[in-house]
């Protein structure tokens, strides 16, 4: 927890310098078996609720590869309002 911590506090850094982020979850073999959408799950319950206020899915969330082991997820900062 604490790894992703980091990364998360990391790309939180750069979705407010504006930067566009793109960050990988892969899953082993053995995570697959006993639950097939494993890396879905992971994104949609640890890591999106952490950043969801920062920044914006630039593509839906799918694997990128026939196993389904590999998600690639890109985001972009949100816009800032102008008052």
């Amino acid at each position: 927890t604490h790894d992703l911590q980091r990364k998360i506090n990391q790309m939180i850094g750069f979705l407010q310098k504006g930067h566009e982020c793109e960050y990988t979850v892969f899953t082993r073999a053995r995570m697959l078996r006993d639950n097939p959408t494993a890396g879905y799950d992971l994104i949609m319950t640890k890591i999106q609720p952490m950043i969801v206020e920062y920044c914006t899915l630039v593509q839906p969330i799918a694997p990128t590869n026939e196993s389904g082991n590999l998600y690639r997820v890109v985001v972009r900062p949100k816009r800032k309002k102008q008052s």
